[in-house]
């Protein structure tokens, strides 16, 4: 909540004083993973953070060529410098290295949406994620994929991934309340009434908001 300049000064402080911890420790790849974290916080302001990140981490990868970690945020670093192709080597790598971890797959999805690749991100949410985890997708991470797309301004896309998921998960009351939203989002007023309305069948605790969430249609 603080002015960006603030934020900056604070962040300058607290660049100096990790790169006083790398120099102590410079095989210690958490301090450099630290900075990162800190570097891709700063870049939301500045975008001269996401390369100095860039440097950072590919220097950290020598340190440690297996951590997951290092290639998130190296693939979030070259998203925010406009490298669509880079951003998605690295979340690759990501996936290569934890085929199973639901995030590693976000990364790369959601890089697949931001960058317009629509076809190959629906592809990747509806198929590849569930194969290469070697489970079914929970409502949960069904949610969070719907959410990238939401963000994206993408509510059809969002829409067709939560009504997949609800065929999985045809009585998870969340899912119903996410689908209402974006329907009334895309003024299909009678499919939100519907989706609210099986909510909450499902979950009698969701009264109030129901009946805010139908005057507001």
């Amino acid at each position: 909540q603080l002015p960006n300049e603030t934020s900056l000064e604070l962040g300058k402080i607290a660049e100096l004083e990790m790169l006083d911890s790398i120099e102590i420790q410079p095989n210690n790849v958490r301090n450099h993973a630290f900075l990162s974290n800190l570097y891709m916080s700063m870049a939301r302001i500045d975008t001269i953070y996401a390369e100095k990140n860039i440097e950072l981490v590919t220097k950290a990868i020598d340190l440690s060529e297996t951590r997951t970690h290092l290639y998130y945020t190296l693939g979030r670093s070259y998203i925010v410098s406009g490298d669509a192709n880079k951003a998605l080597i690295n979340f690759h790598k990501a996936v290569e290295l934890s085929p199973r971890v639901f995030d590693a797959h976000l990364n790369l999805f959601a890089t697949l949406a931001t960058f317009g690749q629509y076809e190959q991100a629906n592809k990747y949410a509806t198929t590849v994620i569930s194969e290469k985890l070697e489970r079914d997708l929970n409502a949960g991470e069904y949610s969070r994929l719907a959410i990238v797309y939401q963000l994206l301004k993408q509510q059809t896309q969002a829409i067709s991934i939560l009504e997949i998921a609800i065929e999985k998960h045809p009585n998870d009351s969340m899912l119903f309340k996410q689908i209402a939203v974006y329907y009334a989002e895309t003024k299909e007023n009678e499919k939100a009434i519907n989706a609210a309305t099986k909510a909450l069948e499902i979950d009698p605790s969701f009264k109030v908001e129901y009946e805010q969430f139908i005057n507001s249609l």
